[in-house]
């Protein structure tokens, strides 16, 4: 399956502004992105807030990154939590399409080869 990736940034710093303004390019690219048999992946500035908006409304939407959030997320709440709290947001998504897989990808520090916790991806696994 062929994908494409949307970066994020104007939708998440405009979230606040109003959604249906702020999602109405990522809808019509959505459009487009189905016709052409592909679907999305998106990332950048996506978090807690304005997640579960985003992915409620871009149908074509297969995998998120949201490891920054997720990262600065887990300082306050803990790692175990702030998944099940994205997870939480995504689940409307997936529902009725298949699994939803969680996955946190681990790399090395390049410094002193120790791992670090890298990135969280959410997406449909059937």
């Amino acid at each position: 399956m062929y994908c494409i990736e949307l970066c994020t940034e104007a939708y998440a710093t405009h979230y606040h502004r109003g959604c249906e303004e702020t999602i109405a390019l990522y809808i019509e690219v959505d459009t487009i992105v189905q016709q052409l048999g592909l679907v999305i992946n998106a990332g950048h500035d996506l978090d807690l807030n304005n997640l579960k908006f985003f992915a409620d409304n871009v149908p074509g939407l297969l995998e998120v990154s949201i490891g920054h959030a997720l990262i600065a997320d887990t300082l306050y709440y803990g790692l175990e939590n702030v998944i099940q709290l994205y997870l939480r947001q995504l689940a409307a998504k997936y529902y009725f399409i298949g699994k939803l897989h969680c996955s946190v990808f681990q790399v090395e520090n390049p410094t002193n080869n120790k791992p670090i916790l890298f990135g969280f991806s959410a997406c449909n696994i059937t």
